[in-house]
């Protein structure tokens, strides 16, 4: 099967980097730091890296198809000073960014999510601005441009007091899908919101722990079943699961949410000749970050499986 992606060399597995990450390392010289937050199909990142050869410029976008598109893109465009990254942006911030590190931040069209019941999944309100602010250099910048009058609002209703704001209304500039298709709608503006760094804000980054395997004695693969825990910000759920009655192994995929983090993965359940039987760990190759809510998961699939024989 081809694939129409052209080249995989700009993506970067955002699980298998540094945290946080050398980007000079990443992008072989030490240049300002530039990141697009929801690049989607690559249209405006790709023009703006042939635009800026002398910065670096990180997009990152969460879902494969507008990625295959901009890899596409970049390999046909001949920009060499891009790196993309599939994930959501708010863990990208907290995970692989010094304090200080980036340059200038572009948000074109974010989904505003105009349900009141949708709000929370909004970006760009004030715990976000402060981990942006954090990240950003002093005098750094950040321009968000949106198309409902209502989500700007909302924005500058947010705004810590680390952060300068201005806001003006702009013609069509960008060249994006989104822009093309409103402007096919009749729009001829849309609102833009530029912030600037004034000073510096703390922000505590979320630890790794170390995981601790839990072992149980006796294991019967009827006792596997779903399953929901959710308590102290963390939430649990197990999805769906595989036993090897040859191999005496299972496998449950689980689900696990720590705003804004959440990481879905299997935890293996296999058998082992020590006095306790059973080890209940991460399977091998799943690429999840060491987390309380990962160990909580450990912990849940031990006593779910365990007490159903005690």
């Amino acid at each position: 099967m081809k694939a129409n992606y052209v080249s995989l060399a700009p993506f970067l597995l955002w699980k298998d980097l540094p945290r946080p990450t050398p980007w000079g390392r990443i992008f072989g010289r030490d240049a300002p730091l530039c990141l697009e937050i929801g690049f989607g199909n690559g249209e405006f990142l790709v023009q703006y890296a042939l635009e800026h050869e002398d910065q670096n410029i990180l997009g990152v976008e969460q879902f494969w198809p507008s990625m295959r598109r901009c890899l596409k893109r970049l390999s046909s465009s001949g920009a060499c000073n891009v790196r993309v990254l599939q994930v959501d942006v708010r863990v990208a911030l907290e995970w692989l960014f010094e304090p200080g590190s980036l340059h200038r931040i572009i948000s074109l069209f974010p989904c505003p999510w105009p349900k009141k019941k949708h709000a929370h999944h909004r970006l760009f309100g004030g715990d976000f601005l402060r981990l942006l602010c954090n990240r950003m250099r002093d005098q750094a910048e950040l321009l968000v441009v949106s198309d409902w009058i209502e989500y700007r609002d909302w924005i500058l209703n947010q705004v810590p007091d680390c952060l300068a704001v201005r806001s003006r209304p702009v013609a069509p500039l960008f060249g994006t899908k989104y822009e093309r298709k409103w402007v096919g709608e009749g729009r001829r503006t849309f609102h833009e919101i530029s912030f600037r760094r004034e000073k510096e804000t703390s922000w505590t980054m979320r630890a790794e722990v170390a995981l601790e395997n839990r072992r149980m004695g006796r294991f019967d693969a009827q006792s596997l079943r779903p399953f929901e825990d959710s308590r102290e910000g963390i939430a649990v759920v197990a999805k769906e699961w595989l036993f090897d009655p040859v191999q005496q192994r299972a496998l449950v995929r689980v689900l696990v949410s720590e705003e804004p983090l959440v990481q879905s993965f299997w935890v293996e359940i296999a058998r082992e000749s020590s006095p306790d039987g059973w080890v209940v760990r991460p399977a091998q190759g799943c690429g999840m970050v060491p987390t309380a809510g990962v160990q909580r998961a450990l912990d849940l699939c031990q006593e779910m499986f365990s007490a159903r024989l005690a």
